[in-house]
C-alpha cells in the first residue's frame, strides 16, 4: 500500500525505502506527495551499475485529518527498472508513519 490517510491532525514522521534493480543508467529518486500534488524529495542519486540501488528517507510533515501522503519512486534510465521486494529485500517500498502525540 502506498497511501496513508491521516485520521487526525498532527505532526507526522513519514519514511520509506525503495530498492531498484541493477542498472547503470540515470538517477533514482524516492519521493512522497501530499494529496497527490506537492512532492517532497527524500533521496536522489546516480544508479549503481554494479549492484542494486537503494533510496530512502524520512521527513516530518504537518497533516490535517483526511489528508493523505503517497510514497513513490522515479528513475530516468530510459527503460524499465524493477523495484525489488521480498526475499532478501523484505522492506522495499516500506512506508512508515508516526503521529506526534497531542500536547
Amino acid at each position: 500500500n502506498t497511501r496513508f490517510t491521516a485520521q487526525q491532525s498532527g505532526i507526522y514522521l513519514v519514511g520509506g525505502t525503495h530498492i531498484f534493480a541493477t542498472n547503470a543508467a540515470g538517477y533514482r529518486t524516492t519521493n512522497i506527495s501530499i494529496n497527490g500534488t506537492r512532492a517532497i524529495k527524500f533521496d536522489t542519486g546516480p544508479a549503481n551499475g554494479a549492484d542494486t540501488t537503494g533510496r530512502s528517507g524520512t521527513n516530518v510533515i504537518s497533516l490535517t485529518a483526511g489528508q493523505y501522503v503517497e510514497f513513490f519512486a522515479f528513475q530516468n534510465s530510459g527503460g524499465a527498472v524493477n523495484i525489488l521486494g521480498g526475499g532478501v529485500y523484505p522492506y522495499t517500498q516500506s512506508f512508515m508513519v508516526f503521529l506526534k502525540p497531542p500536547s
